[in-house]
Parts: C-alpha cells; structure tokens; sequence
C-alpha cells in the first residue's frame, strides 16, 4: 500500500484511455493529485473509522490500554497518526502489526 501524507503530493495514477483535462489535473492518461485531494477522498472513511474505535472504546467495560491496527487500513500511517491523536489524552496506545494483512484472533474468534 503507498503511504501517504496530506502535506507531501502530487501523487498520479495512470488512467488510460482518459482525454488531457487541465482543469481535471489529466495528462498523458495521468490523473495528479495532491496531497489535499487525496486527503479529500479519504476523509469520511477515515472519520467513520475513528468514530466507530470511539464507540467500541467507550462500549468496553475494562480500560482500554491499546488498539492493534491490523488488515489493509493496519498498514496506513495516516490512519494511524489520526487514532494517535484522538486517544493520547486517554493514554491509549496505538500500535500497527508488522504484517498489516494479518489477522487478529483469540479463542477460535476471529475479528478483523
């Protein structure tokens, strides 16, 4: 997965077949980006992510000491920097698997 940071850009994609827009930021079948734009597409999953982990948080019935962050979105430093900074004052710690696609299971249970 490419990692990517709201303050770094422009990022392309190859999209063949597409006609050069300059107001479309296409050209040569590129569409650019930057980092805002990418950081644009990505917001309203990342704020359902964050609420969803608030919620399972403030539903447990034990304190909270960590959330694992594991799958696809478990290799994401954006995502994980967002939770870093939504759970610090509660003194939860964020921690990424060094194998993002892993699983996560306990007693035959799996979750993702």
């Amino acid at each position: 997965m490419k990692r990517f940071e709201v303050t770094v850009g422009p990022y392309q994609s190859e999209l063949p077949g597409l006609r050069d827009s300059a107001t479309r930021g296409i050209r040569r079948g590129r569409l650019r980006l930057t980092g805002s734009d990418v950081g644009a597409i990505f917001e309203p999953v990342i704020s359902e992510i964050l609420e969803l982990v608030d919620g399972q948080i403030k539903a447990t019935e034990e304190p909270v000491k960590a959330v694992l962050m594991v799958g696809g979105f478990g290799q994401s430093t954006y995502l994980r920097d967002r939770l870093r900074q939504m759970v610090a004052s509660r003194g939860i710690e964020v921690m990424q698997s060094p194998n993002g696609y892993a699983k996560c299971s306990h007693d035959d249970d799996t979750r993702y």
